[in-house]
């Protein structure tokens, strides 16, 4: 039933948008509405092409990883406790802010 709803919501939201968006002439030239971006390079729908040529050179580095140790994952009630004290700091941060603030 979840998906449904979420396969609703974006259905309704394309139907919503067709029309909306910007058809360039390059890619439908029978289309009244397209934007010509030969005529006018500066719309905002028209793709930005940027030339530049540089001539560095390159180092190469190699890193070596980092050891990853696991830990293991705490029992359900004390990361039940974990998660209520960081909850009580965040509230008790977030409030001493808005004073400050």
């Amino acid at each position: 039933m979840q998906l449904t709803k979420y396969l609703i919501l974006i259905f309704g939201v394309f139907y919503c948008l067709t029309g909306t968006m910007a058809v360039l002439c390059d890619d439908v030239p029978d289309d009244p509405n397209c934007v010509d971006c030969d005529a006018d390079p500066e719309n905002a729908e028209c793709p930005i092409t940027i030339t530049t040529t540089t001539t560095e050179a390159v180092t190469t580095t190699t890193a070596v990883a980092p050891t990853i140790t696991t830990r293991r994952a705490l029992s359900p009630k004390k990361q039940f406790i974990v998660n209520k004290l960081n909850l009580i700091l965040n509230r008790k941060r977030n409030f001493l802010r808005a004073l400050s603030g």
